[in-house]
């Protein structure tokens, strides 16, 4: 769990592994919380302790991730520096009319946030709009030497042949296994000028997830 007194990236957050920020309820979900303490916004972030390099990964959501403040992000990535990571965020970063889903391989940039001028990924990311179905949605990408390839369902599935919500694929300059680890994280993308604070607590919901060599 990340924690933090002082604030860091990303976007300056301050981070929070209080219980009423990260926690595992009785079924073992996980919940990531933003919250709002004398005046300061918590963010909240886990990662694991290994690397599991190429293979696939998986994640089932239990919360709607279409609904979170525009100001928000929710991400499940692999990181091992800002050029070496895999990414699958839920924001509108501060724009309410733009889509609330991108797929990427960093570094990419598409969007400014003082204008929210949509700009093309340079063909390093997909951006599409999530309306979920309920709660539940199943996010997962597939890491292979030069290739990732993402995909997303409405409901718990571990594949689908045609994907319910959307699906992309990357060749190219695709990262190779490192030290890289997984993570997950729930933060405040607005809290630089033009701020935009969240109307209200934000949570991200995880039932599980599946990492290599788990998913065959």
């Amino acid at each position: 769990m990340k924690r933090t007194d002082y604030a860091m990236g990303p976007r300056a957050n301050y981070w929070s592994d209080s219980p009423d920020n990260v926690w595992l309820d009785e079924q073992g979900q996980l919940h990531l919380r933003m919250t709002e303490r004398n005046g300061r916004w918590y963010s909240a972030e886990v990662c694991s302790e290994e690397s599991f390099g190429y293979g696939d990964y998986a994640f089932f959501l239990a919360s709607r991730v279409d609904q979170l403040d525009p100001s928000v992000v929710a991400a499940l990535f692999t990181y091992e520096t800002d050029d070496r990571e895999i990414d699958i965020e839920f924001s509108r970063w501060g724009c309410v009319n733009v889509p609330n889903t991108q797929y990427g391989i960093q570094p990419f940039g598409t969007l400014d946030e003082r204008t929210c001028q949509v700009y093309p990924f340079a063909r390093r990311g997909f951006r599409f709009q999530t309306a979920t179905i309920g709660t539940l949605t199943t996010h997962r990408f597939g890491w292979r030497p030069g290739t990732v390839s993402f995909s997303s369902d409405h409901g718990h599935v571990l594949a689908r042949t045609r994907p319910t919500l959307a699906e992309w694929t990357y060749t190219g300059s695709v990262p190779t296994p490192g030290v890289e680890r997984v993570h997950m994280s729930l933060w405040w993308a607005k809290n630089a000028p033009p701020v935009m604070k969240p109307t209200g607590p934000q949570e991200l919901v995880v039932t599980a997830v599946l990492l290599p060599p788990d998913l065959r």
